[in-house]
């Protein structure tokens, strides 16, 4: 390959062939999520291997917490950033620094309260996540470590997207690499060879959350950035117009934690700790393709937002259908290694002596794999809606597919199905969330046909 002609080519948001420039902003961003979803596969692969499907289990019953606390961060970011990339659109580089300043501000500010609130109040909120006997003293150990380690992701998170707005997608992701290559080095010399258990899983990860918040802010700190801080940032109330915008994602990522929790105490109470093991390695699963597909949608963010400052409807029009093609391409991939490779793919996380757990985790495969064919679709569309500024299409999308139809769902098909309720929850809620999100694209293409007319 010629990388000097690569190094050439024309990747600008607003002037760039669509292809290319998609390509450009979603392929490093996949690759550093997939990366730092690698990190997380090893730390629950490293925990089931060598300290046993309780470890699995109780790091599942956090999650809850650890996603409500990134869901703020995302929130505040994406609509931060979408908002600073509709401004660069519109050649007003000083309105995207002042964004850029008030969201990082808040976001640090609101998170060092949160993660306080969390510390002194651990033990009524571990007693809620529903932790058991057996499980309640790893759930304590692994808390009570990530907890301390919190704020260092979601803050850059938050520096994230606005380097990708800043045209440098690239970095970011490298700086999310980096993070997860230092996590999986940690995760075996503290899980392995020091024989330190959830203790270790959650040092590993607080680490390096603190090399990736290190090294992307060093990227504010070059000459050539257009978004930079300063003192000049207006008033503070466009944050709450921004993170207005940005509800969606944070519906997302809040509604994993809600929908988490109700299906942990539903699978626990019919399945059993193994249940909820199951459950969590379903979930290490998932979260590959699920991190692909935000990957691409997150990719949507800047280039949509800018091309929407400078009025470039048929280059947005472009963006979209790729990403839809490529969201579906992925699910359907996604299906057929289910399907190929059930067992060899979950005797990653379980050991052999765990013959339960395995065989719960099978019956899980044979009924969930249809969620792979909508989620994607579904989770672009609704940053498609968030870049657009559209943020009222963007919260019933997403609110339709990650809380509104998993929490009906759980609950009315257990009693009628069994088991296999639980395993088909999530995908009948996908299923219908894709259905509403065509119907809400179909009706809000029209309105942006009129309005670009």
């Amino acid at each position: 390959m010629n990388f000097s002609a690569l190094k050439n080519y024309n990747f600008d948001m607003l002037t760039g062939k669509t292809f290319p420039v998609f390509l450009y902003y979603t392929i490093p961003w996949v690759m550093g999520l997939l990366i730092s979803s690698s990190a997380s596969l090893i730390d629950g692969a490293f925990l089931g291997k060598y300290v046993g499907s309780s470890a699995l289990a109780a790091v599942n019953l956090v999650i809850p917490v650890t996603t409500l606390v990134f869901s703020i961060a995302i929130m505040m970011a994406v609509g931060g950033s979408v908002r600073a990339g509709k401004y660069l659109g519109e050649e007003k580089p000083h309105k995207a620094n002042a964004v850029f300043t008030k969201t990082v501000v808040s976001v640090v500010v609101i998170l060092s309260f949160l993660v306080a609130a969390l510390f002194i109040f651990r033990a009524p909120i571990i007693d809620f996540l529903g932790a058991d006997k057996t499980l309640l003293p790893l759930t304590k150990e692994y808390f009570t470590w990530i907890v301390l380690f919190l704020p260092f992701l979601p803050v850059s998170i938050a520096l994230s997207y606005f380097i990708r707005v800043d045209g440098k997608p690239v970095f970011a992701s490298v700086g999310f690499a980096l993070g997860a290559l230092i996590n999986v080095i940690l995760d075996y010399l503290l899980i392995v060879e020091f024989e330190y258990g959830v203790k270790g899983a959650a040092i590993a990860t607080g680490t390096s959350h603190i090399f990736i918040l290190v090294f992307l802010a060093s990227h504010f700190f070059l000459k050539k950035n257009k978004i930079r801080l300063t003192k000049q940032v207006g008033e503070w109330k466009e944050i709450l117009q921004a993170s207005f915008n940005g509800f969606s994602e944070f519906t997302n990522e809040s509604s994993i934690a809600l929908v988490t929790l109700l299906f942990n105490n539903v699978v626990i109470s019919q399945l059993g700790a193994e249940g909820v093991a199951a459950f969590s390695v379903i979930n290490y699963i998932l979260f590959v393709g699920l991190m692909i597909s935000y990957g691409i949608s997150d990719s949507l963010h800047p280039i949509i937002s800018v091309n929407l400052g400078a009025e470039k409807f048929e280059r947005i029009s472009s963006f979209l259908k790729t990403a839809v093609l490529s969201t579906f391409c992925l699910g359907l991939i996604s299906i057929i290694l289910l399907h190929l490779s059930p067992e060899m793919i979950l005797n990653i996380f379980i050991h052999e002596s765990d013959a339960k757990t395995f065989e719960i985790a099978m019956d899980f495969v044979s009924f969930f794999w249809p969620a792979f064919l909508f989620n994607g679709i579904n989770i672009t569309f609704s940053g498609y809606f968030t870049a657009m500024h559209k943020p009222v299409q963007s919260i019933i999308a997403s609110l339709s597919r990650s809380l509104i139809f998993p929490v009906i769902l759980i609950i009315i098909l257990p009693p009628i199905f069994s088991n296999p309720g639980i395993y088909s929850a999530i995908p009948a809620a996908e299923f219908i969330s894709f259905i509403i999100t065509l119907w809400l694209f179909v009706k809000f293409n029209k309105i942006e046909k009129n309005v670009s007319a």
